[in-house]
């Protein structure tokens, strides 16, 4: 993989599950890649070279690490005391670099607070102008405001959930879906979002207030 000295895009790997390869979105060849500590280990499952490596290194393969220091590979140790994540000092990172584009891949597995975490700084990036992507589990995440509408990609019947944050989402608008919205309010807490249905190989989310996670869930590989 190229590497840039000023990437547009970022590719973050974070520790637990992600989607097949075949299922990722195309990483650009110039892309800045991150690892946050144990998503070392699946980078280098996917031989996809990292830039830096960032984190307390506790769940990262030692024998991993080695490797990538005898390679040179940029490392930032952070102490296991700290009062950020792993992922969130990755995407500290990715804002310092001038990244606009962001694809994280992982994520999934291990600890309900640590998955629910990620998501809260997935759209926090969002909402900040950084266009961003997770691939993790089962499932794409996206994250749908103003001016920034969501794009799905998949086959018909795969569920597509739509989860206001932050406050109430007014002006929701889907089409390629089962059950269309249009102008309709999504109220925090509510679920009238879950498991809408993709109709067509295509979908597009938009927001007119408020910010939406989009999580469209692979069926087939449930």
């Amino acid at each position: 993989m190229e590497q840039s000295s000023n990437p547009e895009s970022a590719v973050i790997f974070v520790a637990g599950n992600s989607i097949p390869y075949e299922r990722l979105p195309l990483i650009p060849s110039n892309s800045l890649v991150i690892a946050a500590d144990g998503g070392l280990n699946q980078a280098e499952s996917l031989d996809i070279p990292v830039d830096i490596v960032i984190g307390d290194m506790d769940s990262v393969d030692p024998e991993t690490l080695f490797r990538a220091q005898l390679a040179g590979i940029e490392i930032h140790h952070h102490p296991v005391e700290k009062d950020a994540t792993d992922f969130a000092l990755a995407l500290q990172e990715v804002v310092r670099q001038g990244c606009t584009d962001l694809l994280v891949i992982g994520g999934a597995g291990g600890r309900l607070d640590h998955f629910l975490g990620n998501a809260m700084l997935v759209a926090a990036q969002a909402k900040e102008g950084i266009k961003t992507t997770w691939c993790t589990g089962s499932a794409i995440v996206a994250v749908a405001h103003p001016g920034s509408d969501v794009t799905v990609n998949g086959a018909p019947g795969d569920w597509v959930s739509l989860i206001a944050l932050g406050g109430h989402a007014a002006g929701v608008t889907t089409q390629g879906t089962r059950w269309m919205l249009d102008q309709e309010l999504l109220d925090v807490g509510s679920t009238r979002g879950i498991s809408n249905e993709l109709v067509s190989p295509q979908a597009r989310v938009s927001v007119s207030t408020g910010t939406i996670l989009v999580i469209h869930t692979l069926r087939n590989e449930i």
